[in-house]
């Protein structure tokens, strides 16, 4: 019989992760479940069984629903995206029925990776170089911040705490013209006097971090690790340019903070790692706790890292896992497909 891994609702990546998983699984020995809140999510598409699931919900439901249809698919291991933080307060429930629940950190190290300025706080005695930040919730602090780091002659950007995808990540120009910015494809771009009035709406809004901005070069690290120890990893050097390629990349020094981070956080399974760099010192961004959109390109260097996350989580393959190749450029299209879903 065939192991049963379930994505709960996820972004439209997971239909790429999915099909990978599918392609290396040449002994079909995996299952593969999806559900969405939405009944024509592309995930569906590339499943083996597929759910709609009810767009609201309550904490308390969700972890009923969710062992629920285990018990109903068999469920094996467990990928959790919606309600993660929830799912993983609540390990206990799953392991009694002995089904698997793969995030790539505890609930308490989670809680630090998905907060930026907790991740910088935790690292601040590590050997991991971090951007110059100031966490601010008033006009009168993001003031301060930015005065700091203008003094310095450092570019100056800010961005929520919390955020996946750049999300909110904003860059302050001086002599932009306002009403160009907002009608042109420029998303990023606002001016001081402008970030001054959204942040004056409020007396206190969410946590957000003022930085210095990283002009320098932008890579993004997919992990695959085991229990604090990274076991493959590939750096992709991001283009300069818009539409320009990828480059996997021999890097010593981004594979050594990697492992270091692995360790720190004693992460597991499949998660990628953001750095830039300014002035030729890479700085780390992020720890995106779960699969990078675009892990599909780290894969052409040979290591089919979804397929191999779930047989790491579920058996001890890691003398099976092949070696990479270096220095490939490597692209995308997007290509269009006819929907087999027809509900």
């Amino acid at each position: 019989m065939p192991k049963v891994i379930w994505f709960n609702k996820n972004f439209s990546s997971i239909y790429n992760i999915m099909a990978l998983i599918k392609a290396g699984d040449t002994r079909k020995e995996f299952s593969l479940l999806c559900t969405h809140d939405h009944p024509e999510f592309v995930g569906f598409e590339v499943s083996d069984f597929y759910e709609v699931e009810k767009q609201t919900i309550s904490d308390e439901d969700y972890i009923r629903y969710c062992l629920d249809m285990c018990n109903k698919y068999h469920v094996s291991l467990f990928l959790p995206s919606k309600k993660i933080m929830v799912i993983a307060n609540h390990h206990e429930f799953f392991e009694k029925q002995g089904i698997k629940i793969l995030s790539c950190a505890s609930f308490d190290n989670l809680e630090i990776l998905n907060h930026k300025a907790m991740l910088y706080n935790a690292l601040c005695n590590d050997n991991i170089e971090i951007p110059e930040y100031y966490l601010v919730n008033t006009l009168d602090a993001f003031d301060e911040a930015y005065e700091v780091l203008s003094s310095k002659n450092k570019r100056v950007c800010f961005k929520p705490a919390r955020s996946i995808y750049a999300l909110g990540f904003k860059m302050i120009k001086h002599n932009i013209n306002e009403m160009n910015a907002f009608l042109s494809s420029d998303v990023i771009s606002v001016s001081l006097k402008e970030a001054r009035h959204k942040f004056s709406q409020a007396d206190f809004f969410q946590d957000v971090l003022v930085m210095e901005y990283l002009d320098g070069t932008e890579y993004s690290i997919d992990c695959l690790a085991k229990h604090g120890r990274l076991i493959r990893c590939t750096v992709r050097k991001k283009p300069s340019h818009v539409n320009g390629a990828q480059i996997l990349e021999y890097n010593p020094e981004l594979v050594h903070m990697a492992e270091q981070l692995t360790q720190r956080f004693e992460l597991t399974g499949l998660f990628n790692i953001q750095t830039k760099s300014a002035n030729g010192i890479s700085k780390l961004l992020e720890i995106n706790t779960r699969m990078s959109g675009g892990i599909y390109f780290s894969c052409l260097s040979g290591i089919n890292y979804p397929y191999w996350g779930m047989r790491l989580a579920m058996e001890e393959c890691e003398s099976e896992i092949p070696d990479q190749t270096y220095g490939l450029k490597v692209n995308q299209v997007y290509m269009p497909f006819l929907v087999k879903n027809k509900s």
